[in-house]
């Protein structure tokens, strides 16, 4: 199948058009499975959920599995597409200006809320000043005012199909910050919110409305039947999202083993908190279809570089030398991917060969290149947790290397919160740590920089050239300059190892033979629409 015509983009965004929303869309497994066999409406799918949601205003109260259960209710102007790239949601065109400063959106032909409103450009200017407003609590709000990579200058509705953002200055991750998943950017009706200013219940746009929320139990999602989805094929979070299923029911199960039993008894239609180790069990079993995919999520082996060890480069890059990144994602994501050295995620459109460069696997002259560094023998520590169990067996299979290279290596087990707080304090020597996905390489090489030395973590690069890069890669529109400074960017980081990078983890999930046009994305996030039930 080839290439699928792109949203309708004004010519003037030129080279930001090309860099923040593809020219493209990217054909997904969810394409695919419409391909082979026309969709139809009905029936109800239980999902099994690890933990009850946080809340239901968008961005507010929230995690992972609140995001997700949320991103079927509401919807932003724009999503992210299959690899990392935006593309237009709520929006059904793009105009950017010839400086880079002003972003004018078209809304999408009969946008409507659950409450059978049109969607104007009074509502979306209405909600992205809510969500600005500092009462309200909105998780990622100081991305876009002063002293945030993306400063908003003005909003404004000239007419009620337009809606138009002017920024301080250029920015690359304007795009990619407004299609972030965890804080979508909700268009909501202002009957969401109470006449105090209370948020009462979210009055989206999404292929779904909420139904009910019994807390503790389940979130019961309906389709909006007055639907009218974005005429851009689907991808990712972006483009077509037409529900099919009538009821979704997101069922708390804590327990991954109560959430398997469910899906074999026929309880819950779908389950997503199984491992790479459950692939060859699930596999075997034909009243299952098993889904895979890679993410944007990142682990790494962060080193304290204030630490009297590990504050020499060149110790950094021994270590780096006796770990085998190739052997440890094959094991932890059961052959299904490689060793990832870059902060760019496989799965990215900046990840090019250059990312595919790293510190080498030498395990044989990695311990003559610590001793050189002043190694004499002493015992490296690895803290971890058990909460992740990956983080744990990634640890185990790090020691043994290390092990195996001549170093003297043991586990450092502790409670996540104590992890956390080392992690934000200090007080460890190499830490193994997961990072949630994160589609723009920007905000990955954001994690392991600061710009001054008394706030920095312990793993980070405190580096004026260092700096300076990653604000060119914040500002740069041009695709071609930005995956320059995105590969120099790279380049710093394997030499100067502020840890090393491990794998990109894989999602797993299963489902019943019977829920069809169902694909897992490298957010790791459940998508239902375009899903629909053979039976």
């Amino acid at each position: 199948m080839g290439l699928l015509k792109q949203p309708q983009i004004s010519r003037k965004m030129g080279a930001i058009a090309a860099g923040a929303l593809a020219t493209a869309a990217v054909v997904s497994p969810l394409n695919a499975a419409f391909c082979e066999e026309k969709p139809k409406p009905g029936g109800s799918v239980n999902i099994a959920l690890t933990t009850d949601i946080q809340g239901v205003d968008p961005g507010v109260k929230r995690d992972s599995n609140t995001d997700a259960v949320m991103n079927h209710v509401v919807e932003g102007l724009v999503a992210y597409k299959e690899d990392g790239t935006v593309g237009l949601l709520g929006a059904k065109a793009l105009d950017v200006s010839e400086d880079g400063l002003v972003h004018t959106f078209t809304l999408r032909d009969e946008w409507t809320f659950h409450n059978g409103e049109p969607v104007t450009s009074e509502e979306v200017k209405w909600s992205w000043e809510r969500m600005l407003a500092e009462e309200t609590g909105w998780r990622c709000r100081s991305w876009y005012v002063e002293g945030g990579d993306v400063v908003i200058d003005g909003i404004e509705a000239p007419d009620p199909q337009t809606v138009v953002f002017t920024l301080d200055k250029p920015s690359a991750v304007f795009l990619p910050k407004m299609a972030n998943h965890q804080c979508i950017g909700a268009i909501l009706h202002p009957d969401s919110v109470a006449d105090d200013g209370s948020f009462v219940n979210p009055i989206g746009t999404g292929p779904y409305r909420l139904n009910e929320w019994k807390q503790g139990e389940y979130v019961r999602l309906e389709r909006f039947e007055d639907y009218v989805p974005n005429q851009a094929p689907t991808s990712g979070f972006a483009g077509d999202r037409t529900a099919y299923i009538d009821t979704v029911t997101f069922l708390v199960v804590p327990d991954a083993s109560v959430a398997k039993a469910a899906l074999l008894a026929g309880d819950v239609q779908l389950a997503r908190e199984f491992t790479p180790n459950d692939l060859d069990e699930l596999k075997a079993n034909a009243d299952l279809d098993v889904y895979t995919s890679e993410t944007f999520g990142w682990k790494v082996l962060l080193f304290n570089r204030k630490d009297g060890l590990f504050a020499d480069a060149a110790m950094r890059r021994a270590i780096a030398r006796a770990i085998d990144i190739d052997q440890i994602a094959a094991i932890m994501t059961n052959g299904v991917s490689t060793g990832n050295p870059s902060a760019v995620p496989k799965l990215s459109a900046y990840h090019t060969p250059v990312q595919d460069e790293g510190p080498g696997f030498d395990p044989t002259g990695a311990k003559k290149a610590a001793e050189e560094a002043g190694y004499n023998g002493q015992t490296l520590k690895i803290m971890t947790n058990r909460r992740f169990q990956d983080e744990y067996d990634a640890s185990l299979i790090v020691q043994q290397q290390l092990k195996q290279a001549g170093f003297d290596a043991e586990l450092e087990v502790v409670e996540w919160a104590t992890q956390l707080d080392a992690y934000y304090e200090g007080g460890y020597q190499m830490m193994l740590f997961g990072y949630s996905p994160r589609t723009d390489p920007y905000l990955s090489f954001e994690l392991v920089s600061d710009t001054n030395q008394e706030s920095a973590k312990a793993h980070e690069i405190v580096d004026d050239a260092f700096t300076a890069l990653l604000e060119k890669a914040a500002t740069t529109v041009d695709p071609d300059q930005r995956q320059d400074h995105i590969d120099a960017l790279h380049e710093v980081l394997v030499k100067d190892l502020p840890g090393v990078s491990l794998y990109n983890p894989i999602v797993v999930s299963a489902g019943a033979t019977a829920l069809e046009g169902y694909a897992e994305f490298g957010v790791g996030h459940p998508r239902l629409w375009g899903a629909w039930l053979s039976e």
